[in-house]
């Protein structure tokens, strides 16, 4: 009974996770799109962690803010 607990916290966990990465991949090709720039394809950033694509967001974001 523990084991099916243990697992299914790990199970949301790692579901929260890819969600969250999803998240901000839709972000970043948003923000490409208002920028005018190729819209990169969702499977070009699965291998990217989330700080690296958190990264990519804010400096897409910069560009919108000099922009204006």
């Amino acid at each position: 009974k523990e084991g099916r607990k243990e697992g299914r916290e790990v199970g949301r966990q790692k579901g929260l996770g890819e969600g969250e990465i999803q998240g901000e991949i839709m972000l970043i090709q948003t923000l490409q799109k208002i920028l005018g720039l190729p819209v990169g394809d969702a499977k070009s950033f699965q291998s990217q962690s989330i700080e690296q694509l958190r990264a990519a967001t804010e400096e897409l974001r910069n560009k919108i803010q000099r922009r204006a």
